[in-house]
């Protein structure tokens, strides 16, 4: 038995591409500058109102926004990868496109499935060592704490310090790869909306 085809049109990913990689762009900068603006362990403690609780502040925006900029995309990308390639197994429900990334536990490999499977909507292909490397790195990134607390003693200065720097490290490490894997898929549905029009005009 052939796979169900959903109802409803494919649509192009458009802005919601542009959305992901600006959004994306933003928590990997704001994320430098928490790291850079951390309190020296050999100053003591800071005060209330730093330019790190104001880089802490835009992190946590940025990260929001990512959150809601990537859900919007990647559900798109996968409700056209069920349109167009129906035979293409989708591990996970549309749900986790969102859900995936905030529930604990199954936030540590949910995510990359979701976006592995929307990866593989073209060729059917496994999963290249593109995405395992930036799932890899996101994890480094997000097990950090990214400690936004107004009020630390001295004993955790040191520790913050270290915190933010690996974590800043490693996303901005890991937004090389994921950018490239949100060309790849823009560009995979692409060709394959360009190629349901032109089916459609009799190509």
């Amino acid at each position: 038995m052939e796979p169900r085809r959903p109802s409803g049109e494919p649509t192009p990913l458009g802005w919601r591409t542009a959305a992901v990689v600006a959004a994306s762009v933003a928590v990997a900068v704001t994320q430098a500058l928490v790291a850079a603006l951390a309190p020296d362990p050999d100053s003591g403690l800071r005060t209330g109102g730093s330019a790190f609780d104001w880089a802490s502040d835009a992190s946590s925006l940025a990260l929001v926004l990512a959150f809601v900029a990537t859900g919007l995309w990647l559900t798109e990308a996968r409700r056209n990868v069920e349109r167009l390639r129906p035979e293409v197994d989708q591990t996970r429900d549309a749900v986790w496109a969102w859900l995936g990334w905030i529930i604990p536990i199954v936030s540590l490999w949910f995510p990359y499935q979701v976006v592995r499977d929307v990866l593989r909507g073209r060729t059917g292909a496994p999963a290249p060592f593109l995405v395992k490397s930036w799932w890899v790195l996101f994890l480094v990134a997000s097990t950090t704490s990214f400690t936004t607390d107004h009020h630390v003693d001295a004993s955790s200065v040191e520790w913050m310090a270290l915190d933010t720097t690996v974590g800043a490290v490693a996303t901005v490490v890991a937004l090389g790869p994921w950018l490239l894997v949100v060309r790849r898929v823009a560009r995979d549905q692409a060709q394959l909306l360009s190629g349901t029009a032109g089916v459609r005009a009799g190509v």
